[in-house]
C-alpha cells in the first residue's frame, strides 16, 4: 500500500473510531451477518525480510489486539458452525453478535510459535488450511523460492543476459527487490506448476544460486498438527496437495489435489471425515472446480472474494476479508476494513 493511502486510512479510521461511528456501525449490524477473516503468517518484526510480502504477515502483538478486540464484539465460531448460520432456515436472535471465523492459511511453523499461544490464551477458535504435502517438510513455496533469487540477483548486481522468455522478463524487471517480487508473481502465477520450477531453476543457474538454497523448516509437523487438534480449539481444512492454483490444471489435475490432500487430512487423524474444509489456493476457481470440490466431499469452501457472508450464501464460494500488517496493524484499522466490504 502507498505510504499516502496507507496515512489517510490510518487517520481517518482513528478519528472514526475514537468519535464513535464505527462502533455504532457494526452494533447496527444484524446477527445473521458474518465476515470470515484470512491470515497468512504471524511474525515478530524482526524475523520479517525483504523476501516476506507485505501482504503476507502481521505480528503477534497485533493478532492478539485482533483477537482481544473481536471476542469482546463478534461471536466468534468454529467453521464447522458455519453451514448451520448460512441455511435459509436459520433465525437470527436480534440481539445476538455478527459473527466471525478465523483462518489461517498455507500451515506456517511460525503459527505454532506465535499465534496458536495467543488463541489458546484467549480461548478462541481458528481454522488452518493445510497444503499437505508442505506439511512435515523441508519445501517451500515458489513464491518464496522466487524472493530468494530476485534477493541473490540484488546483491550480486551484475548484468545478466536478457530473453525474450518468462525468465527474460522477470530478469528485465526494474525497481526495487519488492517490486520486482510483486511483478513476477503476477507474471508467474498464471502459469503451470511445471513451467513455473522451470523458470525458477533457470533463473537460479542464471544468478548462480542453483541447490544453494538453505533448506528450512518452513511449515508445521504433523506432530503440531495432532498437538492443535486435541485442543478443540484449532481444526484444520484442505488447501490443495501442493498450494496448486486449480484454474491452471486439467481435471486429472484438480482431482488429485482435491482428493489426496482431504485423503491425508484423514488418515493423519485431524479432521473429522464428516466435516472437512477447503480453501482454493489464491483464491482462483470456477464453476467447474466448485463441482469437483463439492464431489470430492468437502463441506464448504472459502476463496479470496472481499466481503460478509450473509443467510444463503453459496457454502462453497464464500467470501473473507484479507488481513495484514500495513492495513490492519490497529483496531481502528481493522475495524474500518472490516465494515468497508459491508453491503
Amino acid at each position: 500500500m502507498k505510504i499516502g493511502a496507507c496515512w489517510a486510512k490510518r487517520f481517518f479510521s482513528s478519528i472514526q473510531y475514537n468519535t464513535g461511528v464505527l462502533q455504532r456501525k457494526l452494533h447496527a449490524v444484524p446477527g445473521e451477518y458474518g465476515v470470515i477473516l484470512t491470515y497468512h503468517r504471524i511474525l515478530p518484526e524482526k524475523f520479517v525480510t525483504r523476501c516476506i510480502e507485505a501482504g503476507m504477515y502481521v505480528t503477534p502483538a497485533t493478532f492478539e489486539a485482533h483477537v482481544k478486540y473481536l471476542k469482546n464484539n463478534f461471536d466468534i465460531i468454529q467453521i464447522k458452525g458455519l453451514q448451520s448460520k448460512l441455511a435459509n432456515n436459520y433465525r437470527d436472535n436480534q440481539k445476538s453478535r455478527p459473527y466471525c471465523i478465523i483462518t489461517i492459511d498455507d500451515g506456517w511453523a511460525d503459527f505454532y510459535t506465535y499465534a496458536y499461544p495467543i488463541l489458546k490464551r484467549h480461548k478462541v477458535p481458528c481454522v488452518v488450511f493445510l497444503p499437505t504435502s508442505f506439511i512435515g517438510s523441508e519445501k517451500i513455496f515458489w513464491t518464496d523460492q522466487l524472493a530468494r533469487i530476485l534477493s541473490s540477483m540484488v546483491l550480486k548486481n551484475k548484468p545478466l543476459p536478457m530473453e525474450k522468455s518468462l525468465a527474460g522478463k522477470i530478469l528485465a524487471l526494474s525497481g526495487s527487490l519488492e517490486h520486482k517480487l510483486d511483478r513476477s508473481i503476477s507474471l508467474l502465477k498464471s502459469c503451470h506448476l511445471d513451467e513455473i520450477e522451470s523458470v525458477l531453476e533457470h533463473l537460479a543457474g542464471l544468478v548462480g544460486s542453483k541447490g544453494q538454497l538453505a533448506k528450512t523448516k518452513s511449515f508445521l509437523t504433523w506432530d503440531e498438527v495432532r498437538t492443535m487438534t486435541e485442543t478443540d480449539i484449532i481444526s484444520f481444512g484442505s488447501h490443495t496437495v501442493n498450494h496448486a492454483i486449480l484454474t491452471n490444471l486439467n481435471h486429472k489435475e484438480i482431482d488429485f489435489e482435491l482428493h489426496v490432500s482431504r485423503d491425508r487430512l484423514i488418515s493423519e487423524g485431524v479432521v473429522d471425515p464428516s466435516f472437512v474444509p477447503f480453501c482454493y489456493p489464491n483464491g482462483n476457481f470456477n464453476q467447474d472446480i466448485v463441482r469437483r470440490v463439492r464431489d470430492a466431499g468437502y463441506n464448504l469452501s472459502v476463496t479470496t472474494k472481499f466481503g460478509w457472508n450473509v443467510k444463503g450464501s453459496d457454502c462453497f464460494t464464500l467470501k473473507r476479508v484479507n488481513l495484514h500488517q500495513d492495513i490492519s496493524s490497529t483496531v481502528p484499522l481493522l475495524l474500518y476494513r472490516l465494515l468497508s466490504c459491508l453491503h
